[in-house]
């Protein structure tokens, strides 16, 4: 006969399995994880995805603080962190008078979707510096 378990015990004794560390997406591209673009090295594509996800990092402070400034509840956050990845690509693609139409376009979109005008005309303003939108 199996002996029982004590009732208030949920899990076995002893010490706790430890979490496996996550590979970085250097060792995911040396193990084919992901895939190398164009003719670029592991070195190259590692450390273009390293400047990017700090350049979002900064993008994500910068934009914490404005909407902070602003009191917008912090479950929009992920909203306008996307708006604001949207508008940067946008502003590395256009410049000058096209970059405002584009810029535009993306507020009347995002307006769209809920999300308050003066505010994603302030993160135009702001985080990217592109003026003459209201």
């Amino acid at each position: 006969m199996k002996p029982r378990r004590e009732p208030g015990r949920k899990t076995r004794p002893g010490p706790k399995p430890v979490a496996k560390r996550r590979p970085t997406y250097k060792q995911m591209l040396r193990r084919h994880r992901v895939r190398l673009t164009g003719r670029s090295t592991i070195e190259e594509q590692s450390a273009r995805h390293h400047a990017g996800t700090r350049h979002a990092k900064d993008i994500g402070f910068r934009l914490r603080g404005l909407l902070d400034a602003r009191r917008v509840p912090t479950d929009r956050f992920t909203d306008y962190f996307a708006f604001a990845q949207s508008l940067g690509s946008c502003a590395r693609r256009y410049t000058a008078i096209s970059l405002q139409i584009q810029t535009a376009n993306l507020i009347d979109q995002w307006e769209a979707e809920s999300l308050d005008r003066d505010t994603l005309a302030a993160i135009a303003l702001v985080i990217f510096d592109i003026p003459g939108l209201s």
